[in-house]
């Protein structure tokens, strides 16, 4: 077992955690990384828009497709960082290809089910492929490139993840108008079949420069159940609009299930602090830019979950549009997105990490504020233009947040540092729809329901839906505003923590 600097880094020789391969071999890996990224975040989008087609297949209830959709959210939440650790001690090439295996072999299952039940419990094994292969896909370009030449590979595989997932909804659209919703899971097995095939057969093995040290398995525990019940909870949360007094009713077991999170995280931490193989050396949060990062993360990804979750139902609830002309408005999004973050990521290589991530932030928050003003027009190009900046904005940020986590560590600590920043940037957007909800229910007028949910289901007359339209866009421009406040802050954090010279520190140092 090799010792734990004061720093939090592991004392290992500079170059561990960093294969020495072919341009070939390089560009390979980053294939690999994103193929695997694309399934995991895909998968996380594409439930959503398939869900009419479930329900009426399977006779699902409302409460089981929310399960659909969480389940997979919450194992994947609760195990990203256990995936992550276990990359560093295993090696990322055997447990990214683990994940694969495992996400594949789920989504078979997922196709096949012919009950709710076997659906939900087929999602959650997909979570648990997803945990071990979204921070190992990002680890994997830390163990093949040099750090001088990792922006522009980070910039690249952010452009594949933001595109996949922003065009899940429209390739679910697609598959299940054409051939069913099972066809959206069957995909899965041949993207899973040519990534594997890559991984054992092109990408060169890094199990000789992994951490020499035990898997922290009492850690691990922890860590499951500490996020594992402070996600729950904020699921539990986030449904308390159409739960109504069901959920009032659970509110004592809401609290009991944030109490234990709560504790079960204050443990995991005293464990972290004593044992000699932790998961998670608490060290590396004494560094000011990864603590910084990994707080802007939050802020940015709470501000960005809560405002295109609520975005859409605003635009299908007040206005008469239709749910594919809805879905197109984030195309803008997503093109800007392919083609910023790779030119970003390779900015990064020159300037480092703080300008363009606090630049981003900014601009991201404007964007929350313009979609709102775009939205109270009633015109989806304006709408589809706003998110074009927004679009801009996280194309500046993404690529540098990445690189600043994988940068901020030594080699052998990458795989862990990815899995806390997605740990980090998960637990954000669940935040946001949990805590968004009320607040916007409470600017809607003190309705029960999620704003645009209020009048689901009524005979409204042209007076009362002129009022319902008011209010759903007042409750959805407060939203847009605390999202601004939010990635304001998060620029903050950068500007005052993140160094301006950090663009490549070598941590193991």
């Amino acid at each position: 077992m090799r010792g734990i600097t004061k720093e939090g880094a592991v004392a290992a020789p500079a170059d561990i955690g960093h294969v020495a391969c072919s341009r070939r071999q390089q560009l390979i890996v980053l294939v690999v990384a994103i193929l695997g990224s694309t399934l995991g975040f895909i998968d996380g989008t594409i439930v959503a828009i398939i869900a009419p087609a479930i329900r009426a297949d399977l006779d699902a209830s409302l409460a089981t497709l929310s399960w659909v959709v969480n389940g997979y959210t919450l194992v994947l939440t609760a195990f990203i960082l256990v995936g992550g650790s276990a990359g560093d001690v295993l090696g990322r090439r055997r447990v990214f290809g683990l994940g694969i295996a495992i996400f594949a072999v789920a989504s078979l299952a997922c196709a096949l089910a012919f009950s709710g039940g076997q659906l939900i419990a087929a999602r959650v094994v997909q979570g648990l492929g997803a945990a071990l292969m979204v921070p190992s896909s990002l680890a994997l370009i830390a163990t093949y490139y040099p750090r001088e030449e990792r922006g522009r590979a980070v910039g690249i595989w952010a452009a594949a993840s933001g595109v996949s997932a922003a065009v899940g909804p429209l390739l679910g659209g697609a598959l299940v108008d054409a051939f069913g919703w099972r066809s959206t899971f069957y995909i899965n097995l041949p993207i899973a079949a040519v990534t594997l095939w890559l991984l054992w057969s092109r990408v060169p093995d890094d199990s000789h420069r992994t951490i020499v040290q035990k898997l922290d398995w009492p850690g691990g525990l922890l860590a499951v159940a500490a996020l594992g019940l402070l996600a729950f909870s904020l699921t539990l949360m986030g449904e308390g609009g159409e739960l109504g007094e069901t959920m009032q009713l659970a509110t004592p077991v809401l609290a009991g299930l944030v109490v234990l999170g709560v504790a079960a995280a204050g443990v995991f931490l005293w464990h972290e602090g004593r044992t000699t193989d932790p998961m998670m050396p608490l060290g590396m949060f004494t560094m000011p830019g990864f603590a910084a990062v990994n707080a802007a993360t939050f802020l940015l990804y709470a501000a960005l979950g809560g405002l295109l979750f609520f975005l859409p139902v605003t635009l299908l609830s007040a206005f008469e549009f239709s749910a594919l002309a809805v879905g197109s408005v984030f195309l803008p999004f997503t093109l800007v997105m392919a083609v910023i973050t790779p030119r970003v990521g390779a900015l990064v290589d020159r300037i480092g990490v703080r300008l363009p991530l606090a630049i981003g932030s900014g601009i991201a928050g404007i964007s929350f504020w313009l979609t709102s003003v775009a939205a109270g027009t009633g015109s989806l190009i304006l709408v589809g233009a706003s998110l074009l900046v927004l679009g801009l904005g996280m194309g500046l940020c993404i690529p540098p947040l990445s690189t600043a986590i994988i940068n901020a560590v030594s080699d052998a600590q990458s795989g862990v540092a990815s899995g806390i920043n997605n740990a980090v940037s998960r637990a954000g957007g669940l935040f946001a729809v949990a805590a968004f909800a009320p607040l916007g229910a409470l600017a809607y007028g003190g309705a029960n329901n999620l704003p645009g949910f209020a009048a689901e289901g009524s005979d409204l007359s042209a007076e009362e839906q002129a009022l319902h339209t008011a209010f759903s866009l007042t409750a959805y421009s407060t939203l847009s505003l605390v999202a601004l406040a939010l990635a304001v802050l998060s620029a903050a954090l950068v500007l005052v923590f993140v160094k301006a010279e950090s663009k490549s520190p070598d941590a193991s140092d």
